[in-house]
């Protein structure tokens, strides 16, 4: 399975094929369900591109890496400090809200993944290519691979 990940810029050149192949903003609308002047207001750059359009389009938004492959990661690091605390101490990271995260009370934030190195990104894919488990992974170099 060849999946395609399709980032933002290419989610709006979709759209602008999908709306001149139906005839316009109005009659995909129609077909779609999606409000009009919402599109429009897409289109005109003044708002997001939505989970709206983006459903219409037969896309899903996908997140990577996902929160349980960043979790396995940070373990592995936490780990290999030998405990949260000196974790924690190391990358100057508040020990409770390591603890909270890893015991799944808070969700990694952006501190975290600043200290993972870890850059995550948003790709829309139609649902027939999403991955089965977690394969890819946005690491910037010079730091581990899940």
């Amino acid at each position: 399975m060849s999946s395609r990940s399709l980032n933002l810029a290419q989610v709006r050149l979709r759209l602008c094929r999908d709306i001149e192949l139906a005839g316009g903003q109005a009659e995909w609308s129609r077909r779609t369900g999606v409000p009009r002047t919402y599109l429009n207001k897409v289109l005109q750059g003044h708002k997001p591109i939505g989970r709206r359009i983006t459903h219409a389009l037969g896309l899903n938004e996908v997140t990577l890496p996902s929160e349980s492959e960043v979790l396995r990661l940070l373990r592995r690091k936490v780990e290999k400090a030998g405990s949260q605390a000196e974790w924690a101490r190391q990358n100057t990271i508040n020990r409770t809200t390591l603890n909270q995260v890893m015991n799944g009370r808070k969700r990694v934030g952006p501190i975290l993944l600043r200290v993972l190195n870890i850059r995550q990104v948003t790709v829309y894919r139609r649902p027939s290519e999403l991955p089965k488990s977690g394969v890819e992974l946005a690491i910037t170099p010079d730091r581990a691979r899940l």
